[in-house]
């Protein structure tokens, strides 16, 4: 039996960083030190080999994305035949006078592009398909994520906790979240989740007045099929995290289980101010998650749920493939709502819908974080704001390489500068770009496009360059 109270993490070992493959966990809401330091730490479980997992991913994601491009290519015979769209395509004037098309972000309010529903989904299917997890793996998260409220809240036992809330990608598809999708006039074919094979389940507990947080992992190591691998404390938002591994799966052997072991996540917050931050910004995230979703439904019904569920792990693979911290699945996650809010794509005859968003989002990632600014909209000068519609904002601090804020509900609970969650605070911006460009090289183009995005600032959608500077 493990003593969590003593328990200290072996000097060398290294927990690997299994953020890259989960894209909704957010050790940013977990707290970071005010030099940029993020929430991961050390621990003494067997390492899981970060280079076999983004080759995995990167290899999925370039079968996936270059069966589309290349179903492009067979198709481009018929291509004249159809008369495709973009999404938005509305004409606008820049400050100069040039004329830019400008792309229109309710998508309720835009043309369909008139892509063959079979050709518009085939490529999609087969993303989703290669890249979530397989069903038994997700039943598995979910059985998982069932125990834990009946551990900590068993009324036999001493109350620890005040609430006990399943965040992450997993709370992103339960059942009671129904009522938050519109209503469906077809059914969905695959899979609902965005788990990957590589998911963890995550929980934030808010403490009872005076229980420690290693109360709430001793009674899970003692009550349910867990050892603890690594914790780590952060005084500036009243958090201790502690990460845990076990399987549920009993009668599997050995060797079995190990394989159908889950990596649990606990984050326990002692202040009530900053438990309700933390709920604050997860559901901050959620509604923006579920609307642009819900929008790219209303426009394209199920291509446009397909295309959108695609697109996510297709950010998440990218995100996996990035070497070292510098950019997690959430970053690239939240980067990516930002630029299909913005309509920071453009979309193709004869291709399906999510390679063509994830273009724009390469695009968006090697314009905006590259090291020489080509325009002033960079990441040293601004910052991005997912709220409001996803917006540019000035930069507010100048201790963090880039920022990410959901703006609107920092300014609601008043929090000062200094507490202020920054999504971006472990993000790497060149390397970022670098890994953008390459894959964008490799996968969509020999030459990346002059695709240079001009938003106004704190307002509004940003404008594209027209069609004739894109060939």
């Amino acid at each position: 039996m493990q003593d969590v109270a003593a328990w200290q993490p072996p000097r060398h070992a290294r927990r690997p960083k299994r953020d890259r493959d989960r894209p909704f966990k957010t050790h940013d809401y977990s707290g970071h030190g005010s030099g940029g330091q993020s929430h991961e730490g050390v621990g003494d479980h067997e390492p899981r080999s970060e280079e076999k997992k983004g080759v995995s991913a990167l290899s999925a994601m370039h079968e996936a994305a270059a069966a589309a491009v290349a179903q492009e290519e067979r198709n481009a015979d018929a291509v004249m035949s159809v008369e495709g769209k973009a999404l938005a395509g509305t004409a606008a004037e820049d400050e100069c006078g040039a004329g830019r098309a400008g792309f229109n972000p309710d998508f309720c309010d835009v043309e369909v592009c008139s892509v063959p529903p079979a050709l518009a989904s085939g490529a999609d299917r087969r993303i989703v398909k290669a890249l979530a997890a397989v069903e038994e793996t997700h039943a598995r998260l979910l059985r998982t994520a069932s125990l834990i409220p009946e551990i900590l809240q068993d009324p036999s036992e001493k109350c620890l906790v005040e609430l006990v809330e399943l965040y992450g990608s997993l709370s992103l598809d339960l059942p009671d979240r129904g009522h938050l999708r519109p209503a469906r006039a077809w059914q969905q074919d695959w899979s609902s989740y965005y788990v990957t094979a590589h998911s963890d389940v995550d929980f934030v507990v808010e403490m009872k007045p005076g229980v420690s947080p290693a109360a709430v992992a001793q009674r899970l190591v003692e009550k349910g099929p867990w050892r603890l691998t690594n914790q780590v404390q952060v005084h500036k938002f009243g958090s201790t995290q502690y990460t845990l591994v076990g399987t549920i799966d009993k009668q599997l052997d050995d060797s079995d289980a190990k394989s159908c072991e889950v990596f649990l996540d606990i984050t326990c917050i002692e202040n009530h101010l900053h438990f309700e931050r933390f709920k604050q910004r997860q559901e901050a995230f959620r509604r923006v998650f579920l609307d642009v979703r819900s929008r790219m439904e209303a426009q394209y019904a199920a291509q446009g749920a397909l295309a959108f569920d695609a697109y996510i792990h297709l950010l998440k693979a990218f995100a996996a493939k990035v070497p070292g911290n510098a950019l997690t699945g959430f970053q690239a996650t939240c980067i990516g709502l930002f630029t299909l809010m913005n309509g920071h794509f453009r979309m193709k005859p004869m291709q399906s819908i999510a390679p063509c968003l994830f273009e724009g989002f390469l695009r968006f990632c090697i314009m905006f974080y590259q090291d020489t600014p080509r325009t002033q909209y960079h990441y040293r000068s601004l910052a991005i704001d997912l709220t409001g519609g996803g917006k540019f904002q000035p930069r507010m601090s100048s201790c963090w390489r880039s920022e990410i804020y959901f703006m609107a509900v920092e300014e609601r609970m008043c929090t000062q500068m200094a507490d202020r969650m920054n999504i971006a605070h472990s993000l790497e911006p060149s390397r970022v770009s670098i890994e953008a460009h390459a894959l964008l090289t490799t996968t969509f183009c020999k030459h990346v496009d002059n695709w240079e995005q001009r938003p106004s600032i704190g307002a509004g959608p940003p404008v594209i360059l027209p069609d004739a500077a894109m060939t």
